[in-house]
Order: C-alpha cells, then structure tokens, then sequence
C-alpha cells in the first residue's frame, strides 16, 4: 500500500523517487520497484522531508542494501540467501573480536536468528550500508551479552606489546611508555557504555561520522563535540593517574608522551585490549 501522504506534490515526488529506484536498484527479487519505492517513502529520513527535497534525501540512502533489506524483511528466501552469502562470514569474524570460542559462534547464531525468524533485519533504514548496520547489531549484542555475564576478551597482549604496536611513544620498551599505556586503558576502562561504543566504531571500525550519524541518532557536529569531549576526558584522566602515583613531575612526564602520541594513543587497539568492553551499552536495536 502506498504511503498515505496527501500533501501538494507528493504524487510528484514519488514518481521522482520511482524514478530514482528503477535507475538505481538492481531488481532481482519479487518486490517490486514500485513496492519498494513505497518502503522508502515510509522512511522517516525520506518521508520527513517536504515533497520536492524527498528524492535528493532518498539519493543519500544505500538504495540497494535496503533493497536486499527489504525484501529479505518480505520473507523471501532468495534474499536471505543473498544476505548469508554476502555477510555472514563477517558477522561470524566480527562476533569473533569480542567473544571466544562458542561463546562468539552463539553470539553469531543469536543474531542471525534476530535478523530472520525476528525481522530485525526490518530495522534498517539505510542511512549506512548493511554490513556497517550488521556490524552495530553484534556490537551491541555482544556488550550486552558480556555485561550480563563478563567473559574474558580475545586480547590480552602485555603491556609491553600494547605499547610497542600501538602508542608511538618509547617502542624500545622504556619505563614512560609502559606507564602511558597502563594509563590509557584504565582510563578507558572509567569511560561509559556510550563513550567506548563511539570509539570503538569510530576507531576501531574506522567509520567517518557521515556513517555513524543514524546509527547514534545524532548529527555530525554533536559526535565530533561528543569524540572530543572523550578524548579530552582520557586525557584529564590519565593525567589525574599519574599525579596520583607519582605526583605532578610524574603528570608532566607523562603529558610529553601524551602530546608525542598525538593525545590520540592509537585508541583502535587500546579498545581492543582493554577490559572495558565489559560495561553495559544500552541497547540502540
């Protein structure tokens, strides 16, 4: 069934989003371009715009990922055989980075069983690709998973290790270094399910914040204030440790190998090593 939508010029907008679809979307299932342009204009990214903006909203959505979406939503097996073929190996390797063993295979069946016998897979809008979508539902699936019962993290390097790959500071293994590392990732560890989410996607995952904005339901300008805000708070925090243990020549020490690591500390791995992924997120899906 068509959108309801009786506004001046909406008949006109859909044929221009029809339009769109048919040029765009590579139709291989039975849902139709014409049913599909109706799933689009229910969208509220799409459906929230006046009617001569919808086509260049509908423009900026990944049209043939919410078309495979879509009609896997629909219950047609050919599209669920397109999404297991495309996408789960990586939602298995993905479950993989927080969980071992049977733990990261149950984690992975949990979530395929969400997508299907569920229709999670209904959810997605794509204001990003699937598999970045894929990627924040075993995400948070697995945070919530480690929260209701902590369960030891695939790595646990040493200090040392961390160090030497990670940081940029002392990689000769040197008394400053090791202690900037400890104290990032117990910095890290004092952050909130939210902050080390943001992180983690952004970089671990490498995702731009254009990508992140529908998946944190925030513009682009709130997550930069939102990064900064973290990474200045890691940094008052590891300053904090070193007053406290070694006092504010050990802070000023430690404030040159901050500034020597870009106040960044290459945060992709320190999240991957640290055990702060065992605090609970609040679940977005």
């Amino acid at each position: 069934m068509a959108p309801a939508d009786r506004r001046p010029g909406a008949d006109w907008a859909r044929a221009q989003v029809l339009a769109l679809v048919r040029a765009r979307v590579n139709v291989r299932f039975r849902l139709t371009a014409d049913a599909f342009t109706d799933r689009l204009l229910t969208i509220e990214f799409v459906a929230g715009a006046a009617p001569n903006e919808r086509r260049w909203r509908a423009e900026r959505v990944i049209l043939d990922d919410l078309y495979l979406a879509t009609a896997c939503a629909a219950g047609e097996d050919d599209a669920w055989r397109e999404i297991e073929r495309k996408h789960f190996a990586f939602i298995r390797d993905f479950a993989g980075r927080f969980l071992r063993g049977a733990d990261a295979e149950d984690l992975a069946a949990d979530v395929m069983a969400d997508l299907w016998q569920r229709r999670k897979i209904a959810q997605f809008e794509g204001r990003s690709t699937l598999r970045t979508w894929l990627g924040a539902v075993v995400t948070r699936a697995a945070l919530n998973v480690m929260a209701a019962a902590p369960l030891p993290l695939v790595h646990e390097p040493s200090e040392a290790a961390v160090l030497a790959r990670h940081t940029g500071v002392a990689r000769d293994g040197a008394e400053e270094g090791r202690t900037l590392a400890r104290f990032v990732r117990r910095a890290i560890d004092r952050l909130d399910a939210e902050s080390k989410l943001l992180l983690l996607f952004h970089y671990e995952q490498g995702l731009s914040l254009d990508h992140m904005e529908p998946l944190f339901g925030a513009s682009k300008a709130t997550l930069s204030r939102r990064l900064k805000r973290v990474r200045e708070s890691l940094r008052t925090t590891v300053e904090g440790l070193a007053t406290a243990e070694g006092g504010p020549d050990a802070a000023a020490s430690l404030g040159r190998g901050i500034g020597r690591a870009q106040a960044e500390f290459d945060l992709a791995a320190l999240l991957g090593d640290a055990t702060s992924l065992k605090e609970q997120a609040r679940e977005r899906v």
